[in-house]
This record gives structure tokens, C-alpha cells and sequence, in this order.
């Protein structure tokens, strides 16, 4: 059996957890910088740092090759930026220079949120070798920040950055950061202790799709930021909807309806839980590059909710992220 993860990030990017405060996280966060000021002070590096378009390509870019650059899009009128850009500064600094944090004032420096198509701050990506990954937008918790940084960490030592901290020690990755698995309209049970997890796949295993759902809404009653119950009660909705479609015939409909995005997400959705990833990415990478403004931001999350569907060890998630990015930017 395979334990249960504590949850994807693609999408970080799937779960907006809006004007969520950390006040302990906040704090922890004041120490952090007050340590990074006294670095700066003695002339040492730092985690943290400003970033304009001017020295964009030379503190991102140009880093990234080296240790993986997360970016903060923020504003100083920005609410939720003041409850997240502290989280990020602490989590940042904790990694001692083995991954860095850009800051970027959108005001201040247009041009690069528009290279990045935000629409709404605060928004995190982060660079690898030069290669553009999106995390999340909005403000998260402290949890959901440290997957992030995580699954970054990951990306960057599979894409062969030396992600080497300040003291010259290569980073080691110090969680597995998963989403759980699907595959063939059925999820391997979660082996937590927790009963209700057994029960949902159960459910599942008999195509009771009510009883799964209720057994995943039982889990997020008592724990509303449950990554792996939240993803549940998405996958049982693809099932109930989707699950004896033929996805041949939806992929054929897809194509022959390029303009109507609803079948190409029924086409996608039914390639992904028959476990067939590579072709669910292709279809929703070809909704992407075919729309623009909204519909294409709506491509591009239902994407990302994908991705967090298939978990990170899918082989096909990150050569499908890497295209998502180069296809967004």
C-alpha cells in the first residue's frame, strides 16, 4: 500500500487558501529577516532579494543555473501579499541559499508581471535553469508553501542544478511531496490509519460515487486543508461524471470542436483516469496555446488540477509542466 502524501503542488497551484495569517509563521518570519539583515550587513549573501527589470536576468536567470529562484509577485496595496511574503521570506531563508526568493513589485516593474501573464497577486513561480515553473497564486499556508519549495528543490536536482547552499553543501530534498496515485478509475488505498480513507476507495472500487464523496467530505470536515480528501472529492467528480466514457470518442469530439473548451476538458479528464497522462496533457496543452485571456487561464489551471491528480511521479507530469510554461511564456 502506499502511504498517503501529504499532497501535490501544480497547481500549489489547485488550492487558494485566501487571507489565511500564520501570526507564528509571521514571527518566525521576523527573525528570519533579521538574521538575513545582519548577513547583508557583513557582506554576505542572502536568500531574500529585490529584484527589477533591470537585474532581472542577471539575479534570476542567470541564478537560476546555479540554485533554483523562486519569484514573489507582490504590492505594497496587496492584503493577501502582506500575509504570504513573510511565509515565503522564512521558508526561503531556512533553505541557507540552496533556494533563492526573488521579489518582484508589480507596480514598479510592469514588464515582468506581463512576461508572467499575471492575472492576480500574490503570484509565485519559480525559475530552473532558466525554465519558468508555476506554483500557486493567492495567499497559502506555511504547509503549502514548504511542498512548494519542496517540489522546486525536486525539479531542480532531476534538471541537474547543484542547488548548493551558502556553506557550498548540496540541498537534500527532506520530504517526498506526492499527490497520491489514480489509475484505471481506481486509487490505491491510503494506508494513514484512518478508516475513511479505505472507505473512499472502497466506494470508489464499487462505483459508488456518493458514498466516496461522503467519506472524502468527512475527512475535510474535520480537516478542511486535507490535500489528499480534497483531491478525492475532485477525482470522484471526474468518475461519476466521465467514468465509463469512452475517451476515444471524447478525444474525437475534442478535435472536432476546437473551439468548445467544456469537451476538451470531458476528453482530458477521461484519458487522465484511464491513466492515460501523456495524452490528457497533450489535449489540455493544445487548449492552452488555442485560447487567450480567461478561457486560456481556465485551460491552464484545469491543467494544473491534472497534474496534482496524477501526483509527481508520474513520469509524463514534469515534461508536461515544463511545456505548460514555455507555452504561458
Amino acid at each position: 500500500m502506499r502511504q498517503r502524501g501529504a499532497g501535490g503542488i501544480g497547481g500549489i497551484g489547485g488550492i487558494n487558501l485566501r487571507g489565511v495569517v500564520d501570526l507564528g509563521a509571521i514571527a518566525a518570519a521576523k527573525a528570519a529577516a533579521e538574521q538575513a539583515a545582519a548577513r547583508a550587513a557583513d557582506g554576505l549573501p542572502t536568500a531574500v532579494f529585490d529584484v527589477t527589470e533591470a537585474t532581472f536576468e542577471a539575479e534570476v536567470l542567470e541564478r537560476s543555473k546555479l540554485n533554483p529562484v523562486v519569484i514573489d509577485l507582490w504590492a505594497a496595496w496587496c492584503q493577501p501579499c502582506k500575509s504570504l511574503s513573510p511565509i515565503l521570506e522564512q521558508v526561503a531563508e531556512s533553505y541557507n541559499g540552496a533556494i533563492l526568493l526573488a521579489k518582484v513589485d508589480v507596480d514598479a516593474n510592469p514588464t515582468i508581471s506581463q512576461a508572467f501573464r499575471v492575472q492576480s497577486i500574490p503570484a509565485v513561480f519559480a525559475v530552473i535553469n532558466g525554465q519558468v515553473l508555476p506554483l500557486f497564486t493567492g495567499a497559502v499556508p506555511q504547509t503549502q508553501v514548504k511542498q512548494a519549495f519542496e517540489i522546486v528543490l525536486q525539479q531542480a536536482r532531476q534538471l541537474g542544478v547543484p542547488c548548493a547552499d551558502f556553506n557550498g553543501v548540496a540541498a537534500d530534498v527532506t520530504a517526498e511531496v506526492t499527490a497520491g496515485d489514480v489509475g484505471n478509475g481506481s486509487l490505491e488505498a491510503q494506508d494513514d490509519g484512518d478508516p475513511r480513507f479505505e472507505a473512499a476507495m472502497n466506494a470508489i472500487d464499487a462505483a459508488d460515487w456518493d458514498a466516496a464523496k461522503s467519506a472524502y467530505e468527512s475527512v475535510l470536515a474535520t480537516d478542511a486543508t486535507d490535500r489528499d480528501a480534497k483531491m478525492g472529492v475532485v477525482l470522484v467528480g471526474l468518475l461519476s461524471r466521465l467514468g465509463d466514457a469512452d475517451p476515444d470518442a471524447l478525444v474525437a469530439t475534442a478535435m472536432s470542436s476546437p473551439t468548445d473548451l467544456q469537451s476538451q476538458f470531458d476528453a482530458a479528464d477521461a484519458l487522465a483516469i484511464n491513466g492515460r497522462y501523456d495524452e490528457a496533457f497533450a489535449v489540455m496543452l493544445a487548449a492552452v496555446r488555442a485560447n487567450v485571456a480567461d478561457e486560456r487561464n481556465r485551460a491552464r489551471a484545469h491543467m494544473v488540477e491534472l497534474f496534482d491528480l496524477a501526483g509527481d511521479e508520474e513520469p509524463s507530469v514534469q515534461p508536461a509542466r515544463v511545456a505548460l510554461a514555455n507555452a504561458l511564456f
